[in-house]
């Protein structure tokens, strides 16, 4: 593949670009490990705007790598609510944990890559901006930036492409002066500048020299990224009782989706038809909620009265409508809010 730019420029372009363009974001004003790792890990597969205010709220709560370990894991759901991709959390609070027993914070990303949750990514991020390892980070912002700066035009979820990418971006990084600036240029660059479908390259510090601006190719083409394997499709029943004044959860484990969160009773099927036929419900909500690799079709039954629940109610805990109620998965926090609403 050829090379067409010349590595020591490009790095110092993407460095002197970001200290001059930086987004004001709250743990750049004091880059500890707690802070970018927090920061990190919030937005994974999160954009700034939707994750700004969870990161806030979470380090209120959760000041400390001790605060956020000895806090229950039900405490770290219920601010995590809603943000989705809740293996995160769960990971967050057991490496809390783990940091907690050790004198120091790890200092290395080798190091980092031994604690759950931390991929190659988020353990670069951390000790190229806290402590200058020279260490690259490649995410979806960079693996865009690289793939059109050098004109790679290869489909970019395969994992040969990522270890092209990867490649590079190790050796660009030795010609900065500051790892920590050029791994976050080069992702801010892709985040605020070279944009999916709108890339604003008159803005752009990599412009001259770029191999996609001096092409005739549509934002489209590249970088290439072939379609994603099919969700596996779901149809979840709830069932629930409007006439009672409290209602009855379970909590999730950590073997399928919403691991840790709280349901309502429920049944799977193999279509939308109820698969308890004998109650006497009535459907009072039905929508579909798309994670990464499922389409869940979810239905929500009305009863008479729990008594009536076809899935037995012994091993679920009881809560009062309208109180506190634990983490629940995004689908059943937002009927609960409606519901709430008109009492």
């Amino acid at each position: 593949m050829k090379f067409f730019m010349i590595e020591q420029v490009f790095s110092q372009n993407i460095e002197n670009w970001y200290r001059n363009n930086k987004r004001d974001l709250p743990w750049r004003h004091h880059p500890e490990p707690y802070f970018v790792w927090l920061a990190e890990i919030v937005f994974q597969q999160t954009q700034i705007a939707q994750g700004l205010s969870y990161y806030k709220r979470l380090l209120k709560a959760f000041p400390t790598v001790n605060a956020l370990a000895n806090a229950q894991q039900d405490e770290v759901l219920k601010l995590w609510e809603g943000l989705g991709y809740y293996s995160r959390a769960r990971n967050l609070h057991l490496t809390a944990q783990i940091l907690n027993s050790r004198k120091q914070l790890p200092q290395t990303a080798a190091e980092w890559l031994k604690l759950p949750g931390v991929g190659p990514y988020t353990a670069a991020a951390i000790t190229s901006v806290c402590f200058g390892e020279r260490v690259a980070c490649v995410d979806g912002n960079v693996l865009r930036v690289i793939a059109r700066t050098h004109f790679i035009t290869d489909d970019i979820r395969k994992s040969t492409t990522v270890k092209t990418i990867q490649a590079l971006v190790n050796s660009l990084i030795e010609y900065a002066d500051d790892p920590g600036d050029f791994n976050q240029g080069l992702m801010e660059i892709g985040a605020t500048v070279c944009k999916p479908k709108a890339p604003q390259c008159n803005r752009c510090p990599l412009q001259y020299e770029c191999a996609f601006y001096r092409s005739e190719a549509l934002p489209s083409a590249v970088p290439f990224k072939s379609k994603p394997q099919k969700r596996k499709v779901r149809h979840l029943h709830f069932y629930y009782s409007s006439k009672a004044e409290d209602v009855f959860l379970f909590k999730r484990n950590d073997k399928d989706i919403w691991g840790g969160l709280y349901v309502l009773p429920f049944e799977e099927s193999n279509g939308k038809d109820c698969p308890s036929s004998t109650i006497n419900a009535s459907l009072i909500k039905k929508n579909t909620h798309l994670l990464t690799h499922q389409q869940i079709h979810y239905y929500i039954w009305d009863m008479e009265s729990w008594y009536h629940s076809p899935v037995e109610l012994k091993h679920f805990s009881r809560f009062v409508k309208g109180r506190d109620l634990p983490a629940l998965p995004r689908p059943l926090q937002q009927f609960f809010n409606e519901s709430f609403a008109k009492m």
